[in-house]
């Protein structure tokens, strides 16, 4: 599909200025499109036609500078096809910025043609430049020469997006678009577009950085805003790319490792569920130390364990557990004995091989939590006792037990744990 394009009259228009584009101020814009949030999700939910459309240019227009790579190496001639689509390209831009900024009242339509009361006129490259054809070196150079331009654009832009929200107030009360703001949307437009006409070899030389400056009072001060704004923006990205944004409920890495207690300062809970649900409510951090009880080979074991919760995204949780120590349990008169700590896992009681978890961890919700606070800490527990471990719930009915004696010296009893053990 061949767009009809009307060139512009040669010597008139400088070779630096394209698209050439040609509209008359609006007299009469709709009022109900100015007003604030309303009328501008309005336009972008009309325009969701147009923006497949766009793709489907942008997916064209991409296939085909790889064909006009060639075409102009070997035949020094820019590819008809490709240009043809860059006006489609171009015409479907400035319809539907048209519409969105209010420039015109007339819907973009399903059509790449101009069917308004305004002009847009690509020139066709008659000899294109080999050196910019050249794979990835031609599109480097282009890239390396526009970035002034990349920051200029992006200061006219903020200042257009500044300028039309104030105008919009003019249009919602009085029906009248501001000649200033007309004139700064209208550049900004034809800049934006330039930019992908010049990346696709539509023009080998760089487009303009000029600028009506018509009410030249109001557009400097505008623009100065838009310089603020992209230092604003420049300075919150490099901050976003340095310190990671994180709730301020959350922390950046799980439990350390076992032994070695992060930098708490976490709501202490000393294992009441009611506090853990409370701090969770507030969106804050809560922990608390509790006990394991597991048997291995008939010999019972005391696991103290920590655990903690997180915010990390959204609504979702984390649960953090770590074992801080584990001791071998008196089965006469319940208290604890402290036999042997060692760092790497080995041996418990009678040689078997066993394996400590380091840390484990697991997702929730805050309304899983709300429901089943006690079972969900439970079976988590659980997830820290060593391989081989069977858990003893110390809430279940008691089934009589055989007293086991532990006749093992303290030199062949191997208590894993991660790092010194804690006094009790």
């Amino acid at each position: 599909m061949d767009p009809k394009i009307t060139p512009p009259t040669p010597g008139t228009v400088s070779r630096r200025i394209y698209p050439v584009i040609t509209i008359a101020r609006i007299q009469n814009p709709i009022r109900f499109f100015a007003v604030p949030l309303l009328g501008g999700i309005v336009k972008w939910f009309m325009l969701i036609p147009q923006a497949f459309m766009l793709l489907w240019a942008y997916l064209v227009v991409g296939v085909g500078l790889w064909i006009n790579v060639f075409t102009v190496l070997f035949k020094g001639r820019y590819y008809r096809h490709l240009y043809n689509w860059n006006v489609n390209l171009t015409n479907m831009t400035i319809k539907s910025r048209f519409f969105m900024l209010g420039l015109t009242n007339k819907y973009p339509g399903f059509t790449y043609a101009i069917e308004d009361n305004y002009t847009v006129a690509v020139p066709f490259p008659l000899q294109p430049n080999r050196l910019y054809a050249i794979p990835l070196l031609g599109f480097a150079l282009r890239f390396i020469i526009l970035l002034p331009y990349f920051f200029y654009i992006s200061i006219i832009g903020n200042a257009v997006e500044i300028m039309t929200v104030f105008s919009s107030f003019a249009v919602l009360f009085k029906g009248y678009y501001p000649e200033s703001t007309y004139e700064l949307v209208l550049d900004e437009i034809r800049l934006s577009t330039s930019l992908p006409l010049y990346v696709s070899g539509i023009s080998d030389t760089i487009p303009t950085y000029k600028i009506s400056m018509h009410h030249n009072v109001i557009k400097i001060i505008f623009l100065i805003m838009g310089i603020l704004l992209l230092g604003w923006q420049i300075y919150s990205n490099v901050s976003d790319q340095k310190n990671p944004k994180t709730n301020s409920y959350s922390t950046t890495s799980p439990v350390s490792a076992i032994g070695v207690e992060p930098e708490d300062k976490s709501i202490k809970c000393k294992d009441d569920m009611n506090c853990f649900v409370n701090a969770m409510e507030q969106n804050k951090v809560a922990s608390f130390k509790t006990y394991n009880d597991f048997t291995i080979e008939g010999i019972a074991f005391q696991q103290l364990i920590y655990i903690r919760f997180d915010g990390y995204k959204d609504n979702h949780w984390k649960l953090y557990g770590k074992t801080l120590s584990i001791d071998v349990a008196d089965s006469n008169s319940g208290n604890l004995e402290i036999t042997k700590t060692i760092n790497n896992v080995k041996d418990i009681a009678l040689h078997k091989e066993v394996t400590i978890p380091i840390y484990s961890s697991m997702e929730f919700t805050k309304e899983d939590m709300k429901k089943n606070a006690t079972s969900i800490v439970k079976e988590f527990a659980k997830l820290l006792i060593p391989t081989g471990g069977i858990y003893v719930d110390k809430e279940a009915t008691p089934t009589p037990q055989p007293t086991v004696v532990l006749t093992a010296t303290p030199t062949s009893v191997y208590i894993p744990t991660p790092a010194a053990s804690i006094s009790h």
